[in-house]
């Protein structure tokens, strides 16, 4: 907020006023004060840069109020990138602000000393003219009137000399905060780049799964088809096994009627033998 005293018109350097015996001291004073009609526009650019701060401020306020937790890194990481680059632009602005402000106290300097260098000129004169009572009074009217506005210009300059404290207060204070969210977005690469990391990682491992399912798909139909051959070989044998049974049974059977025939023959081979025998007897 603005004092009183920054809101009143500055002058800027004249040349002085001519002395003139007949003159007044009201006259001569109020011909000073005619020519002190073009301020300067220290008011416009106070107003200005105290807007802009605001206006700074506030969209800083307003994004830092935008950042929202969430769940995916990827929109955390490019929240935080805008808010890096709003902060970077912020101190980026504070910084020719505070330039501007420096270049507005160096020509309020430079307006002072203009205006002791007048006030010198003004002494001068009134004390080379040694003119009546009314010199002395004009040469103090005058005096109080530009001790007065050096006075306003001091207030002015130690003003804005505190508001650019307060500047760099804040800028400090961004570049606090700029530094941070560069923390936090390498950070939020840093996790990024492990998710990722977990997630080819991952899917490295889905895919040898599936195809170790695949491949035990492929055995599993693989076992049954040898299991159904295994069934049809036993099943073979056992018919194989039955014709061995009948072929071994059949072969004993012929076995045994081969011995029955073989002994019979011996007998009919004794019997025919013994008929010759006795046809010779």
């Amino acid at each position: 907020m603005e004092s009183p005293e920054q809101k009143r018109p500055l002058p800027r350097p004249h040349s002085p006023p001519t002395i003139l015996e007949t003159h007044s001291d009201n006259e001569v004073i109020e011909e000073y004060q005619v020519n002190e009609s073009s301020p300067l526009q220290l008011k416009n650019l106070t107003e200005n840069s105290n807007r802009s701060n605001n206006q700074n401020l506030y969209k800083l306020s307003v994004h830092n109020c935008r950042q929202e937790t969430s769940t995916n890194s990827l929109h955390r990481s490019s929240s935080l990138e805008h808010r890096l680059h709003g902060a970077t632009s912020a101190v980026k602005h504070l910084e020719n602000e505070i330039k501007q402000k420096n270049n507005l106290i160096a020509s309020l300097q430079e307006e002072l000393n203009e205006k002791s260098k007048l006030l010198d000129s003004y002494s001068s004169q009134i004390t080379s003219a040694q003119t009546h009572q009314k010199s002395s009074q004009l040469q103090s009217s005058i005096t109080n009137i530009i001790r007065k506005k050096e006075k306003e210009l001091e207030k002015i300059i130690k003003s804005q000399q505190i508001k650019i404290e307060e500047d760099k207060k804040t800028m400090f204070r961004l570049q606090e905060l700029n530094k941070n969210l560069v923390i936090k977005v390498k950070d939020q690469e840093k996790k990024i780049d492990e998710l990722e990391f977990d997630s080819a990682e991952k899917l490295q491992k889905y895919h040898t799964s599936r195809n170790l399912i695949e491949e035990n798909e492929h055995l599993a139909v693989l076992t049954r088809k040898a299991k159904q051959d295994a069934d049809g070989f036993k099943q073979e044998l056992r018919v194989w096994q039955e014709k061995y049974q009948n072929l071994l049974n059949s072969s004993m059977e012929f076995e045994c009627q081969t011995r029955e025939l073989y002994k019979a023959n011996q007998i009919l081979n004794e019997n025919i033998i013994k008929l010759l025998e006795n046809s010779s007897l």
